[in-house]
């Protein structure tokens, strides 16, 4: 069971809640999120919280009870978008940052370039899924650099 809300404002404001009861004996848990986002010009920002009462077995890409989301996106044009995003677990204290930049090369081309960093500085639960995490110990930080072409028929 659960429940949400919206409300557009200056900005824009958001929450979910709920309440999972598992077909077993087990003991239910709370899972909630609220986050805000707000434009001005050419940007958009997004801010997240996000409770995992559940752990891993509720949710395994965010096993940790405290979990946050932020981003800034720059529509410098129609055709280009850069982005910077990071995503924290509070609770187990890893995390990944990302810069995109999205460029509509021609009509159905979009070229995408990323470079992200995966940090963990307390012990990864060995229940997080996801290659993010995965072979990483503590006090490690990581690099991907991508490049991607989508063309749409």
């Amino acid at each position: 069971m659960g429940a949400d809300f919206k409300a557009d404002l200056e900005a824009g404001f958001y929450g979910d809640l709920s309440y999972a009861l598992p077909d077993s004996e087990a003991e239910g848990y709370l899972r909630a999120a609220g986050g805000a986002d707000w434009s001005t010009g050419d940007f958009i920002f997004e801010a997240e919280y996000y409770y995992n009462g559940g752990g891993a077995a509720a949710d395994s890409l965010f096993p940790g009870a405290h979990n946050v989301y932020a981003d800034v996106i720059w529509r410098q044009s129609e055709f280009l978008n850069v982005s910077a995003s990071v995503i924290e677990d509070l609770s187990d204290q890893y995390g990944t940052g990302t810069l995109l930049a999205s460029y509509n090369a021609a009509q159905n081309a979009t070229l995408t370039l990323f470079c992200k960093t995966i940090w963990v500085e307390g012990s990864v639960p060995a229940s997080a899924s996801g290659e993010l995490v995965q072979g990483l110990g503590a006090g490690t930080v990581a690099l991907q650099l991508g490049a991607t072409l989508e063309i749409s028929f």
